[in-house]
């Protein structure tokens, strides 16, 4: 979502219900806050915001922000999909911390769902290790595999 195309009314509504939704949180708002900080900072940084849903990312080694659009699926790791390799993954990183093949995202009836690969040192989501369970992304997620950060962006 752009909130540059919504509606002053629209924006209004939306910046009410994250403040109900805030005091509603209590302690977990610090961490909320901090999610939303580092969403907001990604996403400003970017050259061009994408069009539909997508993971924002840093690697630890840059400070450029990049973001790859979420088609059906996406398979991220270590290991490059090449014609000699098709197994390999959608979105590569040279991070030794990776697994070749670390974790998915895939586009279920309208949810996107993440998808641990049985990656050596494992996928977290929110600060929560995702393990064999599926997850559904929110808007926002935070998704760390390695040494490397991700923001969902949602639909």
């Amino acid at each position: 979502m752009n909130p540059g195309a919504l509606s002053d009314e629209a924006l209004a509504a939306l910046v009410t219900e994250a403040q109900v939704t805030l005091q509603k949180l209590g302690p977990a708002r610090s961490e909320l806050l901090d999610r939303v900080r580092k969403f907001g900072e990604l996403y400003a940084a970017l050259p061009q915001q994408p069009e539909g849903p997508a993971l924002l990312y840093q690697t630890p080694d840059s400070a450029k922000v990049e973001c790859h659009a979420i088609n059906q699926r996406l398979v991220v790791g270590r290991l490059s999909r090449r014609e000699q390799n098709a197994a390999g993954c959608d979105l590569t990183f040279k991070d030794a911390e990776m697994s070749r093949i670390h974790f998915e995202i895939e586009s279920s009836e309208g949810f996107y769902i993440l998808r641990d690969r049985g990656s050596r040192n494992g996928t977290v989501l929110n600060q929560q290790p995702v393990g064999a369970e599926e997850a559904i992304l929110k808007a926002g997620d935070i998704i760390s595999a390695g040494n490397t950060i991700f923001i969902f962006t949602g639909n």
